[in-house]
């Protein structure tokens, strides 16, 4: 099985440990984080949050959430509809969270329970199926309650209709990478400063938070966009991306099924998906849930007659993924990204939860920075799947 593990600072040490628990029993492990014990690392709700929606997609087959208690870590998880976490501390709520309540979640407190405890509670939780039987009419009704509020929510957190353009009313998904200084491949840090260290001639009360951060990154960190630039000397950099490449319709097409270093072929392209002239083309992977682990790089790739076809056929305004790219492994060039970039189309490399929309069509909207001479930079990438 594939067993998502997080934590926040104060459950890394214990995540490391059942990391080698679960990997020694058998099961691979999707490591998401904190990847150190400094305070702040992942807070307990974004790593919580990230193990429910890797469970919740089938990413994972189940998660193990670890913070100081377990409490705050096990309530960011189960704001995502679909999870069901658990909080155990002891070896009978971890049997009776699968037997009874079929929990895919466990949540544990590295200061409740020391390494022993901690590792026996994963074995059995790992191991208790769920019997189902009289306890299912009572899971049931969970999940009618869980689909009740969620529609309700959504409903009165969404936006009135009045003024919006119709392209603009639905569901929003972000499918950007949440990047955290220290901790990525490409270096990204940030020293937050107190405004006076930068501006001394500003003045402040003594004591009083007023910061700005100075930041280091490469221009590929996280989910970036990259212009024609990064191949073309003197060729358009993110400034110049146009809008219209940017946000329009996208087609979503799912090669989750493929291996490393397989081909995606041009008659696999044709069959996937009514691919319209302009239109962003996304291929899904699902390997984003290997973001900062050392299979990041293990992906399929196009042919490149399959990319002549997209760029000169098909037209397309962008090409993204939720792969690290679409070469093939090992070779001194990128000829996909010279064909593409030579046709004014930017790329999108490390795209994230892609399985947490239910169309295959969707609008995006994808806002990099206006800011001259990069070849590349950090993008914020939404989703909208209409109602």
């Amino acid at each position: 099985m594939k067993i998502g593990i997080g934590s926040d600072h104060a459950g890394f040490q214990l995540k490391q440990v059942i990391i080698a628990e679960v990997r020694e029993l058998g099961h691979e492990v999707i490591d998401l984080g904190a990847f150190t014990d400094a305070y702040p690392a992942n807070d307990y709700h974004f790593t919580g949050a990230m193990v429910a929606e890797a469970v919740v997609s089938g990413q994972a087959d189940f998660g193990i959430v670890i913070c100081g208690t377990g409490i705050g870590i096990s309530i960011a998880a189960n704001k995502v509809p679909g999870a069901y976490t658990a909080l155990c501390n002891d070896l009978f709520t971890a049997q009776k969270s699968r037997e009874h309540n079929n929990a895919n979640i466990l949540a544990m407190g590295s200061r409740v329970v020391d390494e022993g405890l901690a590792k026996e509670i994963v074995r059995v939780w790992l191991a208790t199926p769920y019997t189902g039987g009289r306890h299912e009419a009572r899971n049931l009704n969970l999940r009618k309650i869980e689909a009740k509020y969620s529609r309700t929510q959504q409903t009165s957190s969404s936006p009135s209709a009045e003024g919006i353009p119709r392209a603009l009313r639905g569901r929003l998904v972000d499918l950007s990478q949440l990047i955290f200084p220290g901790q990525e491949e490409y270096r990204f840090d940030a020293n937050v400063c107190q405004v006076t260290q930068l501006l001394p001639q500003y003045h402040t009360p003594s004591g009083q938070w007023y910061v700005m951060t100075e930041v280091t990154l490469w221009s590929h960190v996280g989910t970036h966009i990259e212009s024609p630039r990064h191949y073309i000397k003197d060729g358009p950099d993110v400034a110049d991306l146009p809008l219209e490449k940017l946000i329009g319709s996208a087609v979503i097409l799912d090669f989750s099924h493929k291996q490393t270093n397989e081909p995606i072929q041009l008659e696999e392209l044709r069959a996937q998906e009514d691919i319209q002239i302009g239109d962003m083309v996304i291929l899904k992977t699902g390997l984003d849930r290997f973001y900062r682990t050392p299979q990041a790089h293990d992906r399929p790739y196009l042919t490149v007659e399959a990319t002549h076809w997209l760029a000169e056929d098909r037209q397309i305004a962008l090409l993204g993924t939720d792969a690290s790219g679409f070469e093939v492994r090992g070779i001194n060039t990128q000829p996909n990204h010279q064909i593409l970039f030579e046709h004014g189309i930017p790329v999108i490399e490390h795209l994230t939860n892609l399985s947490a929309l239910n169309r295959s069509r969707v609008t995006l909207i994808v806002l990099p920075w206006k800011a001259r001479e990069l070849d590349s930079c950090p993008v914020r990438v939404v989703a909208i799947e209409e109602s």
